[in-house]
């Protein structure tokens, strides 16, 4: 069935908005489209936005990941700076005492860090209902 009544564009923005996870009543606001016409198309194209949002979490997955990576680079690096300058330092100064604190912090925050991030299982799609006669 065509739609002459809402443009490519329209359904374009629509699939757009839907693989990033917004909710129908969401995308029928911005796009100025009923949320009946939106159930309608979320059953049609059901199999392309399962696809869309499987691209969507990969895309989002990697941004973590770099994120994830960065940080524990940036720790390891402020564990160096601490040890070296540990290394420097006479043990009958207070503020070495700091500096072990410190370096014990960051060790631990490494190997929490090291452990990958959980990512959140993907959010179901409305499941296409048979249309009732």
């Amino acid at each position: 069935m065509i739609d002459v009544m809402h443009s490519v564009d329209t359904k374009s923005r629509f699939l757009e908005l839907r693989a990033k996870g917004w909710s129908l009543a969401r995308i029928a606001s911005q796009i100025e489209v009923s949320q009946r016409t939106l159930v309608d198309w979320n059953r049609q194209h059901y199999a392309e936005l399962r696809a869309l949002r499987a691209v969507e979490l990969e895309a989002l997955e990697e941004k973590i990941l770099a994120s994830h990576e960065h940080e524990l680079t940036c720790l390891a690096q402020h564990l160096k700076q601490v040890e070296a300058e540990l290394s420097k330092r006479k043990f009958d100064y207070e503020s070495t005492r700091d500096l072990f604190r410190l370096a014990a912090t960051l060790r631990n925050e490494i190997r929490t860090t090291r452990l990958e991030p959980d990512f959140a299982p993907e959010p179901a799609l409305a499941t296409p209902q048979p249309a009732s006669s």
